[in-house]
C-alpha cells in the first residue's frame, strides 16, 4: 500500500494561525451573514461559559500545501470569520492599554518569497478580486469603503457583529482577557491537509458526502472543479461566476434555480411524486451522472447552467434594445 499524501493535525486558533492561508479565486467568497457570525459567537460564549478550560470543537476544514501556503478548500467561512475575530481582539486590547504583540503576530507574519525575500503578509488572503483589501482595511481598523461588493460589505458585516457581541458581553478587561484567551488556546479543529489540491478536493467531498454541512449549490462547484484539470479551474470558475452573476441580477437564490434547473432538463420521475426537492438534490446528483453531465462534461455541463440562468433572467427582468431593463 502506498504512502498517504494526508495529514491530520489539530490545531487551535493560537497554532493555526501561525501559518499562512490562501483562498483562491476558484473558491466560494464570503457568505456568512450577520445571523451566523452572531450564532458562532453565542456558541462560543457558551461554551466558554460552560467550562472555559474545556477544548470546544469547531469542525475541519480541508487545506492544499502549495509553496509554503496552506491553500484552503473546506473552511474558510469559519476561517475568515476568525481572523476576523482576532482583529477585533486586536483592536480592543489597544483600547485597554493592553499590549498587542501576541495578538499581531496572528494577523500578520513575515515569509520568503519566491525570490528568498522577507515579505509582511496577513495570515489569511482573499483572492476574490473584489475583496482583496477588505481583511487589511478591518485589520487596520479603517472604516468600511462606500463602493464595497456585497461580499465585502458581509465581511464588514462581521467585524461589526464581533465587536458589537464582545462589548455588550464584556465590560472591561478583567471580564475580556479570559475569554480571549479561551478564543485563542480552547477553540479548536482539525486541519486535514493534502499534497494535491484534486484530493483536497475529493476529501471535502467526503466530508460533506451527506450534503447536511454545506449548501447543495456548494457541493455541485466542488464536484465540478473535482473533474477537470487545476490548470483549468480559472475558466471553469468564470463561467460558474457567470451564472451566479445572472442569478444576483435578479436576486435569484441559486439553490432554487439549480432545483428548477435539474427538473426541467433531467428525468426527476423517481422522486416521490416527481419532484425534487431541495435537501435531495445533492443525492440526486451523485445518483444521476450518467444523465446529467456534470461529472463526465463539467463545462458543458455549467453553460447550459449559464445559458438556462441567462433565459430566466431575461424572461424576468427583460432588456429593452437599449440594453436597459424594461420596468413593470
Amino acid at each position: 500500500m502506498g504512502q498517504t499524501n494526508i495529514r491530520y493535525t489539530d490545531e487551535s486558533i493560537n497554532t493555526a494561525f501561525s501559518a499562512f492561508y490562501v483562498i483562491p479565486e476558484y473558491q466560494r467568497e464570503y457568505v456568512w451573514e450577520k445571523t451566523q457570525v452572531k450564532q458562532l459567537m453565542e456558541d462560543l460564549l457558551d461554551a466558554y461559559a460552560s467550562d472555559k478550560n474545556k477544548a470546544y470543537f469547531l469542525g475541519t476544514i480541508v487545506t492544499c500545501s502549495a509553496n509554503g501556503d496552506f491553500e484552503l478548500v473546506d473552511g474558510q467561512q469559519r476561517l475568515t470569520t476568525f481572523f476576523i475575530i482576532l482583529c477585533i481582539v486586536k483592536k480592543l486590547y489597544a483600547e485597554y492599554g493592553i499590549p498587542t504583540a501576541s495578538i499581531d503576530q496572528l494577523i500578520c507574519g513575515t515569509s520568503l518569497n519566491q525570490y528568498g525575500v522577507p515579505v509582511t503578509r496577513y495570515r489569511l488572503e482573499l483572492q476574490h478580486q473584489n475583496v482583496t483589501n477588505c481583511l487589511e482595511l478591518i485589520a487596520k481598523g479603517e472604516p468600511r469603503p462606500s463602493d464595497v461588493s456585497k461580499t465585502g460589505g458581509r465581511l464588514f458585516d462581521a467585524a461589526e457583529v464581533v465587536e458589537q457581541f464582545m462589548r455588550d458581553n464584556f465590560a472591561d478587561i478583567t471580564a475580556f482577557g479570559p475569554f480571549a484567551a479561551f478564543l485563542l488556546y480552547k477553540s479548536s479543529f482539525v486541519r486535514i491537509d493534502t499534497q494535491n489540491v484534486v484530493d483536497a478536493l475529493k476529501m471535502f467531498e467526503t466530508i460533506n458526502e451527506r450534503g447536511k454541512n454545506l449548501d447543495p449549490i456548494d457541493l455541485l462547484k466542488n464536484m465540478l472543479f473535482t473533474n477537470v484539470q487545476p490548470n483549468q479551474f480559472a475558466a471553469l470558475n468564470t463561467e460558474w461566476k457567470s451564472v451566479i452573476n445572472e442569478l444576483e441580477r435578479i436576486d435569484e437564490k441559486p439553490l432554487r434555480f439549480l432545483r428548477y434547473f435539474i427538473m426541467a432538463k433531467y428525468d426527476v420521475s423517481k422522486e416521490p411524486n416527481g419532484v425534487l426537492r431541495e435537501d435531495r438534490i445533492f443525492a440526486w446528483l451523485k445518483a444521476n451522472k450518467k444523465q446529467c453531465p456534470y461529472a463526465s462534461a463539467p463545462f458543458k455541463f455549467v453553460q447550459g447552467m449559464k445559458d438556462s440562468a441567462s433565459f430566466y433572467a431575461n424572461c424576468k427582468k427583460p432588456a429593452n434594445s437599449w440594453g436597459g431593463v424594461l420596468e413593470a
